[in-house]
């Protein structure tokens, strides 16, 4: 992959350890677009690079995304689409692993998430004043999105 297909994607090369509910923790590795796709698109992307659109299961994970996107901007209102979608079938918010939505981080300016609604992003800061905050969006829809590759069992989780 050369450079102009990178789609400007900012790799970190920092692995945010994560606790998960069977005991074990991963690191993580995230990558930031600016290039403005649609979710369905963006999660092909991701797929592409053998990644996933960003899942946040826990607190820490959702404050260290928070914390980079304070960082950098996504035109056009610094929003970015994350792995988290409507089920068609039952009507409720799942991440596209599967996992229930167990952080609320819905901005309250409307009616979040929107029943008309089927993907979900993160947002810079919206409303201002509340950095991180999650909302949802339609299908056609194209903003800058961010993909999460898990990077392996952190192998010092017992010391």
């Amino acid at each position: 992959m050369d450079l102009v297909n990178v789609y400007a994607l900012i790799i970190l090369g920092v692995d945010l350890l994560l606790s998960r509910t069977d005991g074990e923790r991963l690191c993580s590795c995230y990558t930031f677009s600016k290039k403005q796709w649609s979710w369905s698109d963006a999660r092909g992307s991701c797929k592409a690079n053998n990644k996933i659109l960003a899942v946040m299961e826990s607190e820490q994970e959702w404050q260290f995304i928070t914390n980079e996107i304070q960082n950098k901007t996504s035109k056009p209102n610094n929003e970015w689409f994350i792995g988290l979608e409507k089920n068609s079938t039952t009507n409720r918010w799942t991440w596209i692993n599967g996992k229930s939505v167990t952080i609320d981080k819905w901005h309250k300016e409307v009616n979040n998430p929107d029943p008309d609604d089927s993907y979900g992003m993160i947002h810079k800061e919206y409303p201002k004043g509340f950095k991180g905050s999650l909302s949802t969006a339609r299908g056609y829809l194209q903003r800058g999105w961010i993909c999460e590759e898990e990077t392996g069992i952190d192998q010092y989780q017992n010391e």
